[in-house]
């Protein structure tokens, strides 16, 4: 009985679910996608450890010859540290078996992985993961793109939706739903060309940044250190950007098919 009072329900709802509702639904995804983003390497959880921007981990090249791979081989003895460093915060542990331990910059990591009379962290794995965070990386333009799609969702929120009015012709129910506002939707439009505009800034940039570090601790260190992309952080971030762009083109497809019907009308 009450699963039948809700499917009532919700066959009663769906009729009156407009248009904007549905590019609602695709602001709020994207903003669940840039916080995921945003929350990379700020907790010590399974989740938000593996959200990063870029890795780096030492690696073993004790068959390298040369003077310098000596050099770098000596100094890297002992170490065993992986660090993730995210838009706001980095993640360590000093053995595939050990639990994450993140916080919001090295210095908040660096006694926890003193080895006892080993250094784990010879080659500075984490000041090269706070000097890419702090340096290289931005995320204002990931927040500034949350705003102006905050303020394209409220500007939303103001379209009429259907509702029902008397005929006074016929005198009975009809169900109508006016045009939104022009100006407003021509805001939206571009509140949400700008936060897509912002969101693949952000996207090329942490993208073509996390590259080129990874490249060059890799060369700094004669292979002794490697760098790689997160994957996690590249998807969540241009799916973020999809879902941003798709609202907003809905936003021009609307305006532009209320033209054409004023056009029509007009004839």
């Amino acid at each position: 009985m009450p699963n039948g009072r809700l499917r009532i329900a919700i066959q009663r709802m769906v009729p009156f679910i407009g248009y904007h509702h549905v590019l609602m639904i695709l602001i709020m995804c994207s903003w669940i996608l840039s916080a995921l983003l945003l929350a990379g390497c700020t907790s010590s959880s399974s989740t938000t450890s593996s959200i990063y921007l870029l890795s780096i981990t030492y690696h073993d090249r004790s068959d390298s010859s040369g003077a310098a791979s000596t050099i770098f081989g000596n100094a890297s003895t002992g170490g065993s540290v992986t660090v993730r460093a995210g838009y706001l915060g980095i993640c360590a542990r000093a053995a595939d078996q050990e639990p994450w331990i993140c916080a919001s910059g090295a210095s908040g990591l660096g006694m926890a992985f003193a080895g006892s009379g080993t250094e784990r962290d010879p080659l500075d794995a984490l000041q090269w993961a706070q000097r890419f965070k702090s340096d290289v990386v931005f995320p204002g333009f990931v927040f500034g793109a949350i705003a102006l799609s905050a303020l394209a969702f409220f500007g939303l929120s103001t379209f009429p939706g259907w509702h029902e009015e008397r005929d006074t012709r016929t005198g009975s129910d009809i169900v109508v739903k006016p045009f939104p506002s022009r100006p407003v939707s021509r805001a939206c439009l571009f509140l949400l060309a700008f936060a897509s505009l912002f969101l693949m800034t952000s996207a090329l940039w942490q993208h073509v940044a996390a590259a080129t570090a990874a490249s060059i601790i890799s060369t700094s260190t004669q292979g002794y250190l490697s760098g790689s992309v997160g994957p996690a952080a590249a998807v969540l971030v241009w799916l973020a950007l999809a879902f941003t762009a798709v609202a907003g083109i809905g936003i021009l497809v609307m305006i532009l098919s209320i033209h054409l019907l004023d056009g029509l009308t007009d004839d």
